[in-house]
């Protein structure tokens, strides 16, 4: 049975079965919005959730897709909970799916005109791994230090009122080089899942690119994580090979990836396509 729920403690108990791949819905049901609408099939044989949520502003999907949809997430044990699920999509809508799961993708691609936008890939490392590549004097930022941080991560798509929540929590850290008073490259975590915590919005500098300041900030932030008994977690574009090869080179391992997927209905998905 398919039935719109509140039931965050449910849903995030079937998420856990897949603590690493579901781990950005996971921490979404951490600090749930007002305006997320969750659908839960509780049967065994096709058990899965939907989230339905406009982009958040100050987040990096608002910053990469401007335009007015909404965020689709979908996981299911089956084509059949898939297809129930995205029949409580509703019609006249422009959805962008994030979809963890290949077999997912490619059944839907057979019931949706799907239209494939980007993708991220995602690592993690397992501390016998981790290679400290730190060349550069990194420092952990202070509140004193928004200014800065927001001057550069708003490439990220960040924004100021969000960035002092970063600041103003005890479980995120925001790393970074200067050159004098300017920030030149930076880095912060954010907690993700119960074991997890993720590098997020990595930036340096134009000017500054290619002198290994990105390797010293993901050293130090890796190093943070690590010391606080989680795992860390890094996300690349998929064609962005610099960050990846970075990635790698600390020791981090490709555990999964999320691809986005652009779709526009006037009408109900077709239900007679077998994908």
């Amino acid at each position: 049975m398919i039935t719109q729920t509140t039931d965050f403690e449910g849903v995030q108990s079937l998420l856990y079965e897949d603590e690493l791949v579901n781990a950005p819905m996971i921490r979404l049901l951490n600090a749930p919005p007002a305006n997320l609408e969750i659908w839960l099939d509780s049967m065994p044989q096709s058990s899965g959730v939907l989230f339905i949520q406009p982009p958040q502003p100050g987040t990096w999907d608002a910053a990469q897709y401007p335009t007015c949809w909404q965020r689709i997430w979908i996981q299911s044990l089956s084509t059949a909970g898939v297809d129930g699920l995205i029949d409580r999509l509703p019609p006249k809508r422009e959805f962008l799916f994030k979809l963890h799961r290949p077999w997912i993708a490619a059944h839907l691609m057979g019931r949706l005109s799907l239209e494939w936008k980007g993708g991220l890939s995602y690592f993690m490392l397992i501390p016998c791994d981790f290679v400290d590549r730190r060349e550069h004097n990194v420092i952990e930022l202070a509140a004193h230090h928004i200014p800065q941080a927001t001057d550069l991560f708003t490439h990220s798509g960040r924004t100021t009122n969000h960035l002092q929540q970063i600041f103003a929590r005890p479980d995120t850290a925001v790393f970074g080089v200067f050159q004098g008073e300017e920030l030149i490259s930076g880095a912060f975590v954010e907690p993700r899942t119960k074991r997890t915590m993720e590098i997020c919005a990595l930036q340096t500098r134009e000017a500054h690119r290619g002198e290994g300041l990105a390797a010293s900030v993901v050293s130090a932030a890796t190093r943070w994580i690590l010391d606080r008994g989680k795992l860390p977690v890094y996300a690349a574009r998929k064609m962005n090979v610099p960050s990846i090869r970075l990635a790698q080179r600390i020791g981090y391992r490709k555990y999964g990836r999320i691809d986005h997927y652009y779709f526009k209905t006037c009408t109900k998905p077709n239900n007679s396509g077998d994908g």
